[in-house]
């Protein structure tokens, strides 16, 4: 009972913030790592802050290089709120601590910046849900694209953006990692999305919903597990009333309360159990 109770408690504690964090935020338990080979990379090759552009006259979307970006504001302010708003400044971050310095890469191809909304596109990834119509398309998607050698000599391309709003409050971060090879399309090797907010429950992830739902977690199971234990015993009482007390046979149907089994007269040793009282 008590291994029974114990695994209610987790699944109950642990479930249900993991599936509303899967929901909400769009990981289960915390945010997924980088592309391991963009932290390891050797150096940077190429680098450009982007936003996005739509064309007036044909509503064609693309990455445009931004001379406007927050890049440094962002990588100064970083760690705040415990880190939960370090986004597309955890890989730089990560780079800039192993001695890469995104400030000194040369700006990335011309012939890449013309294929980065494609292949973000291309993904089915991106989250083209408007809550409300922004008088700056630019902040729809905004962001990174930067080229970087791995340790194993590949060449990788790793967009690091955030999107527009979805719901109240509510914003998509995007990493899309890919390998270039002469003469190919770009393959893509890795994607991690999820949301973040900046106002309200950004905090509420998995391990704070689980705290929450401790206490009464707790209570509901000891409660169940408390009615369990009174059934059982009142279905142990009736078993032995109808059973005989030295050997266990079912004397429920029989004329008498003689155990057919091992001869034991049950009526007269509950009439001397009762006398001894």
């Amino acid at each position: 009972m008590l291994i029974v109770s114990g695994i209610a408690l987790v699944v109950l504690v642990i479930g249900p913030g993991a599936v509303l964090s899967k929901w909400y935020w769009g990981y289960w338990f915390s945010r997924p790592q980088p592309y391991s080979d963009i932290i390891n990379a050797t150096q940077i090759t190429g680098f450009a802050p982007v936003h996005l552009n739509i064309d007036g006259k044909t509503g064609a979307r693309s990455l445009v290089h931004s001379p406007q970006h927050t890049l440094h504001a962002q990588m100064q302010s970083r760690g705040r709120e415990g880190g939960y708003y370090d986004l597309e400044t955890r890989i730089l971050a990560a780079l800039l601590d192993r001695g890469h310095d995104w400030k000194l890469a040369p700006l990335l191809a011309p012939e890449l910046m013309g294929q980065l909304h494609p292949l973000a596109a291309a993904t089915g990834e991106l989250d083209l849900r408007l809550f409300l119509q922004p008088m700056d398309p630019s902040i729809l998607l905004r962001g990174y694209a930067m080229t970087v050698d791995s340790a194993d000599g590949e060449q990788l391309l790793v967009m690091a953006l955030r999107g527009g709003q979805v719901t109240n409050d509510h914003y998509p971060y995007y990493e899309f990692v890919y390998e270039l090879k002469a003469g190919e399309q770009p393959a893509l090797l890795d994607v991690n999305k999820f949301y973040y907010d900046v106002a309200g429950i950004e905090h509420m992830e998995w391990h704070t919903i689980s705290k929450a739902l401790l206490v009464p977690v707790i209570a509901l199971v000891t409660f169940v597990s408390l009615i369990c234990a009174i059934v059982r015993w009142v279905l142990r009482r009736r078993r032995k009333a109808n059973h005989c007390s030295r050997c266990g046979y079912e004397l429920r149907g029989l004329p008498h309360r003689t155990c057919p089994e091992c001869g034991l007269d049950n009526d007269s040793l509950t009439a001397a159990a009762s006398a001894s009282r």
